[in-house]
């Protein structure tokens, strides 16, 4: 059987949380802009968009930015995200190998610590985007709720507007460097496909996720085997979904 020139990199549930928290993610920082810095404060007040108006929109995407990605965990394929969680705690002698080596990534050789279905930067960004992510929520929980705290918990509204300064900083950094890998670095830009359409090459990935291609080609050879003994009468096996992933590839793993 012939093997198709792409392979799925992210479902529905996958691409939708991503862009979910992107696009509040943006909100965020452009409404912060706006409340931290007086000069676009006032150039906002100038087409009658009130401090208020912009301070309620920074609360709104907050609450989307922490309460949206729960959504996809509620509504959507838990399976397919059980399983991303399951890639990003799993490391091993390459991830520590690509940390030693993150110019790697940028190489165009083929010389490059194998990853899994993410690369040990990848799981470090995402570790440190979720820590953010509670950090945010805390500290603009604090600030927001900052009026009707008594006045002995002002040392904790203080640093809690350094702390949320401070990760507004940092996490755009983290962002801008995600941006820039995804979209315009020639080596690593055809992945944006995976995040838009859901597939990307499979000459890509075999070159950038070695380790995760393999895996999900001894998932599919066995799927298919078991759907041949389907059909000649032995046990029903039906196709291997999303949720059994985790589990098919331990076993693969655990084949070794």
């Amino acid at each position: 059987m012939a093997i198709a020139p792409t392979i799925e990199r992210f479902n529905r549930t996958e691409r939708g949380l991503h862009w979910t928290h992107s696009a509040s993610f943006f909100a965020l920082l452009i409404t912060g802009l706006f409340l931290y810095f007086p000069a676009l404060g006032d150039l906002a007040a100038k087409v009658y968009l009130a401090h208020l108006t912009i301070l309620n929109l920074h609360v709104l995407s907050g609450a989307f930015y922490i309460g949206g990605p729960l959504l996809f965990w509620l509504l959507g394929d838990r399976g397919s995200l059980r399983r991303d969680l399951h890639a990003l705690d799993v490391w091993d002698d390459d991830d520590v190998r690509f940390l030693a080596e993150p110019g790697a990534i940028l190489a165009e050789g083929h010389d490059r610590p194998p990853a899994g279905r993410f690369n040990a930067g990848q799981k470090v960004n995402t570790i440190l985007l979720a820590a953010a992510a509670i950090g945010f929520g805390v500290t603009g929980l604090i600030l927001w709720q900052s009026s009707h705290l008594p006045a002995w918990a002002g040392f904790a509204v203080q640093g809690s507007v350094n702390l949320h300064d401070i990760l507004a900083v940092v996490t755009t950094a983290l962002v801008a460097g995600h941006i820039y890998l995804a979209a315009l670095h020639p080596t690593t830009r055809p992945g944006l496909a995976g995040i838009f359409g859901g597939r990307v090459s499979r000459a890509w990935a075999r070159l950038h996720h070695p380790k995760w291609v393999a895996e999900e080609e001894a998932i599919g050879r066995r799927a298919t085997g078991d759907r041949r003994q389907t059909a000649v009468g032995d046990h029903p096996v039906g196709d291997v979904d999303s949720a059994a992933r985790v589990d098919a590839v331990e076993k693969l793993r655990a084949d070794r």
